[in-house]
This record gives structure tokens, sequence and C-alpha cells, in this order.
């Protein structure tokens, strides 16, 4: 007993340390806050906060008792507090609450900003363009089921940025206030849930009724009101619920990911040689005028890594196309090729340089 006190001793010494560290680096953030304002700086800078994990990356690598991914979780409430010390801002996200697009916020931006629930993806964009919120989180396209062209829509639509993006792999869960899977008789979930989790469904719960619903978050909330039923969601609808978790990960792609993009009303500055650049472009009516724009790409060794097509909705057979490539619109050959394909264009659409998303 004595030894465990004098361990004890020993972490609450410790625990002082760090309470008086992080009130002096919460002290610093709010001057920074200060400069910020008078320069008139966004409060928001994901290059930065990027950075300080890849610091965080480096310098916990060794670690033996506290491992990198736990230490980054409370960095991220840190920065998060502090973030919202130089400024309050709110957050846009497509709800409701606990859906996808909600927890790709919190991994993101944490839990000391705003969150903002919209039920359609146009209301984020026109609440970010107005000015009514500060930033937005929409899906944009999912490695099982493809582009989310409403998104897409509304890029060309709306005179915002994109300045993050952010990768989230797909973890559903069998959420239920059963305690055990043979008494679940009726399932309720979104349409691509029940697509992504067939295997699961088919081996665990055969024989259950499928009822679909507009969204996970609409399932737990039928299945709260359902003893014998069960909801596919996410694991932080378990704790938004109050509900069970029966199974975790029960999806059949262990790599099914979305690809969430952050919009905001101003552009962001990159430094960082590891970004990525959006555009849209309407092309010139001619044969192998595409082909002609590839290949300015390809002619300075720039990484394509999407090119997607759009109805442009003004006449027939008239595309938009979004090409996402590897570069800082800042850097001269990504100058010269944007300056290339201008001449080759009905119009080019920047939609703005960020840094390359990492996956939660």
């Amino acid at each position: 007993m004595k030894r465990i006190e004098e361990l004890r001793e020993k972490i609450d010494e410790i625990d002082n340390k760090i309470i008086e560290l992080l009130d002096k680096r919460a002290f610093y953030a709010k001057e920074i806050g200060k400069i910020k304002k008078e320069l008139n700086l966004p409060i928001y800078s994901p290059e930065r906060e990027i950075s300080i994990f890849k610091r965080i990356e480096e310098i916990t690598k060794n670690n033996k008792n506290m491992p990198t991914n736990v230490i980054k979780q409370i960095y991220k409430e840190i920065i998060s507090y502090t973030r919202a010390l130089e400024k309050s801002i709110k957050v846009g996200f497509l709800g409701p609450e606990a859906s996808y697009t909600h927890q790709a916020a919190i991994e993101n931006f944490g839990t000391s900003v705003e969150h903002i629930s919209f039920s359609t993806i146009d209301d984020i964009f026109k609440s970010v363009y107005e000015g009514k919120i500060e930033y937005g989180v929409v899906p944009i396209e999912n490695s099982y089921n493809g582009v989310v062209f409403r998104t897409m829509d509304m890029l060309i639509e709306f005179d915002v940025y994109i300045i993050g993006e952010i990768y989230l792999r797909i973890k559903h869960c069998l959420l239920s206030k059963c305690k055990n899977i043979k008494e679940i008789k009726k399932l309720y979930a979104h349409s691509q849930s029940i697509e992504q989790c067939k295997i699961f469904i088919n081996k665990n719960i055969p024989n259950v009724i499928i009822e679909e619903t507009s969204s996970n978050s609409a399932a737990v909330l039928k299945a709260l009101n359902d003893e014998e039923s069960a909801a596919i969601a996410s694991s932080i609808a378990s704790q938004v619920y109050d509900i069970n978790i029966l199974e975790f990960g029960i999806e059949d792609s262990s790599d099914n990911t979305t690809r969430f993009i952050i919009i905001g009303k101003e552009s962001i500055q990159v430094k960082e040689e590891k970004s990525k650049t959006s555009i849209i472009i309407s092309v010139i009516n001619k044969p192998g005028i595409l082909f002609s724009i590839l290949k300015e790409f390809a002619d300075r060794s720039i990484n394509l890594t999407k090119i997607e097509s759009r109805p442009s909705k003004k006449k027939a057979w008239d595309y938009i196309f979004f090409i996402d490539f590897e570069g800082n619109i800042r850097d001269e050959k990504i100058k010269e090729v944007i300056s290339k394909i201008k001449e080759k264009t009905v119009f080019t659409k920047i939609l703005g340089s960020y840094p390359l998303g990492g996956i939660f």
C-alpha cells in the first residue's frame, strides 16, 4: 500500500505540471487570437493543426506506455478548446445528430465548436455562403457507393471554397435495446447501410424484417421504441441516444471510407508540401479537348487524384468536369497548368488548395 501511495503522489505531481502547462498553452492561444483578430486572419487553420499532429507523431513514435493515437485524441480536444478561446465558431454538418457527417465534424473540429445539424447539403452551402456559419462538413464520395452528386452540384452553384478534407472509415454498428442478437426480429437502417452490411445480415439475422429509413439516426430512434428491433448506425449514436452496441464493425468491407470536404466562405493559403487542389472546368466542345487538358497535367508530372463529370444542366450532352490533383495553387507549375487550361475551357473555377486529409 505504501508503494501505491508513493506512486500516486508522483502522478499528482505530474498532473499539477500538466495543468499548469495547459493553462499556459491556453494563454498563448488567446494571445494568438488577438493578433489574428487585428490582422483579420481566420481562426481555423487546418494546415497548422495538421502540423501539430505530425509533430505529435514524431515525438511519440518511441513511446512505450502512451501510444500516439491516444495522445492525438487528447490533443484534438485541447486544440478544439484553445481554438474556441480565440473565437467561437459554428460548423454545419449533414444531420441528424450522430450521423457519419457529424462524426467527421467532431473528428476534425473536436467538441468545443458549435455543431449545427442541417437536413440538406443545399442548406449547409447556403449558410456558409451567407455567413450564418463559418464552416460546413459535407460528404463528397464513398469508396463503396461512389460520388455524392448533390455536393458537386452545390460546388458549382455557390461561391465557396474547399479548405480541407476528412477521410472517415465507416464502421457500422448493430444497436439495440436487446441484449442478445437472437431477440432481434426487425432491423431499421438506411438503404446504403443495408447494402454495406449484407454479409453480416444474411449470416447473423437472415430472417429479420428490414425497414429502410431516411438516415441511420432515424433508424436508431425507431429502434428505441421497438423492443425487439435493432438499427445500423455509428458508434457515436450509441452515446447520443443511449442504446447498446451489440456488434461493432459489421460492414462487409473493412476499407469502406467516406471522403468529406470542409467548405468555407474564404480560401486558405497553404504552405504544406502535401496539398491538394480542386477545380471545376467546362470544356470547349471539340474533339480531343479533354485529352489535351489532361495532357497538360501529365506533361508536368502532376498527379490527378480524381476526375468526375456532371451534366451542365444548360444544354443536352454538355458536361462539367471536377478535377482533383496533388499540388498547391501557389506552385509555379500549378499556376502554369491552370493558365493553359483556361485557354481551352469555357470557364475554370478554382475550388481551393488544402492540406491532404488523413484517415480517422
